[in-house]
């Protein structure tokens, strides 16, 4: 497959991927609402406009989504490649972060495992 059709590829499987993550966000806002006290909830209903923000380790558990969209591996590793530490503020700023990380994985086929090859 040539790097444009990978690119093509790529863009499809990340529609995909974007309508999944905004599932799985929108059940953390919703598990986040259920657990803080009525008097502290956000009277607003629409998950969009709480701002919630996502814990990097939150972050981790989604990348089993976007290994399967993706059909690629994320070693425990190289999650810090993908996943910016301390989190993000919006489901928008993760989007603009993992993306064009995920993509540059996508298109190289996966990572690299790097072992070192005993020659005796």
């Amino acid at each position: 497959m040539d790097d444009n059709s990978k690119k093509e590829k790529f863009k499809e499987k990340m529609l995909v991927l974007t309508a999944e993550l905004k599932e799985w966000y929108k059940e953390q806002v919703e598990h986040e609402q259920s657990v803080i006290p009525t008097s502290q909830q956000s009277s607003e209903k629409n998950v969009w406009n709480i701002s919630t923000r996502l814990k990097s380790i939150q972050v981790v558990q989604s990348m089993s989504i976007a290994e399967a969209v993706l059909d690629i591996e994320i070693p425990d590793d190289k999650m810090g490649k993908i996943i910016k530490s301390g989190g993000y503020e919006t489901f928008d700023e993760m989007i603009n972060d993992i993306s064009p990380k995920l993509e540059k994985v996508f298109l190289e086929g996966g990572f690299e495992e790097k072992e070192k090859v005993n020659q005796e």
